[in-house]
């Protein structure tokens, strides 16, 4: 294996414990790591007005944060470095086929920090503020980062794989029956070749960690893969190792005993 230069690691599940935060040996490993000169970035489907509320932006040491499955990368003064999503123009075209077929479900649109939605957020995330109900026929001519679907029941999968256009595709949170729709163009896979141009990093000088399915594509890219312990099957049989769960401090563990840091 090549020396790393680039770690990148999903947030829930994987380098965040149960209780949403990290540990003091955590947080000694991944400073120790960057004070090697290895770049640290957090790769989440969560956005960064979230992950300011939750603390984390301040408690987890990094040099760049991508949010919303690598929809957005931003810098340490947030500033935007990366964008990917659906120009308004794609998502009319499948609007009116979302809304029909799925009229009784919770649709919700995120647009760079904005989120339109047809029905009250907060009974969804009462800590959740900045949101407009609406039709979702209106919007503002945005670039769209995702669109969150609340399927009635897992059949309902295969529905919205069927009126999916081909420049878009969803996956399942796991656990939950909510579905994340995209564009093809936006994945933490697509994030990583975004920041492997940036600081001259070739693939395999990287390693990645995950536990779900968003994180399928980015283990496809990187040879040097580490599922969780606590990560779903089909991550474990694409992953090049497996490490400690995500309360057992995996992340850390794997890079203490696999990248010199002394």
């Amino acid at each position: 294996m090549k020396p790393i230069k680039l770690i990148i690691t999903d947030l829930d599940a994987t380098l965040l414990n149960d209780q949403k935060s990290i540990s003091d040996y955590t947080y000694r490993i991944i400073t120790k790591a960057r004070e090697r000169g290895i770049k640290f970035v957090p790769a989440t489907a969560r956005a960064l007005r979230v992950l300011k509320r939750m603390n984390l932006v301040e408690r987890i040491p990094h040099d760049l944060l991508a949010c919303l499955n690598g929809a957005m990368i931003y810098d340490e003064q947030d500033r935007i470095m990366y964008h990917k999503g659906l120009n308004k123009a794609d998502f009319d075209l499948f609007i009116d086929a979302l809304l029909t077929q799925f009229a009784d479900s919770r649709i919700t649109i995120e647009m760079n920090e904005e989120v339109y939605a047809n029905h009250n957020v907060w009974e969804v995330d009462p800590h959740e503020k900045n949101y407009v109900v609406c039709d979702l026929k209106h919007l503002p001519n945005k670039m769209i980062e995702r669109i969150v679907l609340d399927l009635k029941k897992e059949e309902d999968m295969q529905k919205l794989r069927d009126i999916l256009p081909d420049y878009m595709y969803a996956h399942r949170i796991e656990g939950t029956l909510l579905c994340r729709i995209l564009h093809k163009e936006v994945s933490k896979a697509h994030a990583i070749e975004y920041l492997c141009q940036l600081w001259d990093i070739d693939i395999d000088e990287v390693v990645v960690f995950g536990d779900d399915e968003n994180d399928l594509e980015m283990f496809r890219l990187c040879p040097n893969a580490i599922a969780m312990e606590n990560a779903i099957g089909e991550l474990k049989t694409l992953a090049s190792s497996v490490t400690k769960s995500n309360n057992e401090d995996g992340v850390a563990y794997w890079i203490e005993n696999n990248i010199e840091l002394d």
